[in-house]
């Protein structure tokens, strides 16, 4: 049976990350949304920021980082933090770069020394030291996080796919399956654990966490286009397999279509 080759986003589990290069318009103007949200909160227009990550979120509904910083806005807005508290975080976010991740985590400090039992200015820390492969302390501040705030789904998942990518598999799976008890409607938590059973060669799990995910986000083309390889490349159904494919394709992905069609599986 010929196979569609195997999918890198499933290769290993994608930690957070708060910049993207996108391959399409719709990521483009998902991350272009996001970017000028995080330039809004900064300053401390965070009705403005809401606004904009509501676009980010509503171009592309696995993007993590537009509903975690969307969960600061509305923190802000209940005064469970301050709003110099969200200035420090987003402006954290905003300097999560390469060149500048030592000055993320200063500002994250800042809003940790002014809100120290706030879960997600943790939580958003442990995003910035993985980012400098400090798997560690981003364990810790994640494992602190859930300690603030039991019921935090955002530290479940987060600590979930830093597992995964520490492969601790147990525990990420153990976390995944917390978030979405938590929060039954986070497509990218279905997403993650799918991966998750992928890599173990539960293919028929994996398809049912895809197809969990697209009931909550029907037009994010990137699950298509996985479940369709799985159904294809895995399971040897060339029917699903190229009808997601399809789907996947007029949403803006069709590179897995194409090579489908080259190899005579898909029409």
């Amino acid at each position: 049976m010929k196979t569609i080759r195997s999918c890198a986003m499933f290769a290993a589990l994608l930690i957070l990350i708060f910049t993207a290069s996108a391959a399409n318009g719709q990521d483009k103007a998902t991350v272009e949304n996001f970017t000028k949200a995080v330039e809004a909160g900064s300053k401390g227009n965070f009705k403005e920021a809401k606004k904009l990550l509501n676009k980010s979120l509503k171009g592309h509904p696995l993007f993590a980082p537009a509903a975690h910083l969307l969960r600061i806005t509305e923190d802000i807005t209940k005064k469970k933090i301050s709003a110099r508290t969200g200035k420090y975080i987003f402006t954290g976010v905003m300097l999560s770069k390469p060149e500048t991740l030592d000055r993320s985590i200063k500002e994250f400090d800042k809003a940790i020394k002014a809100a120290p039992k706030y879960s997600d200015a943790y939580a958003l820390r442990a995003m910035i030291r993985s980012l400098k492969n400090d798997l560690d302390g981003a364990t810790s501040d994640l494992t602190r996080a859930v300690k603030l705030e039991p019921d935090n789904f955002m530290a479940y998942y987060l600590r979930g796919s830093l597992y995964a990518s520490k492969n601790i598999y147990t525990h990420a799976l153990s976390d995944l399956d917390k978030a979405i008890e938590l929060n039954p409607k986070m497509a990218a938590a279905y997403n993650n654990r799918a991966g998750l059973h992928y890599s173990k060669g539960e293919f028929d799990l994996a398809i049912a966490d895809l197809s969990s995910a697209l009931k909550l986000a029907p037009r994010a083309p990137s699950l298509y286009q996985i479940r369709g390889f799985l159904y294809t490349a895995r399971l040897n159904d060339s029917k699903k397999g190229c009808a997601d494919l399809k789907e996947a394709c007029k949403l803006g992905l069709c590179d897995y279509l194409e090579q489908g069609r080259k190899q005579g599986l898909c029409k």
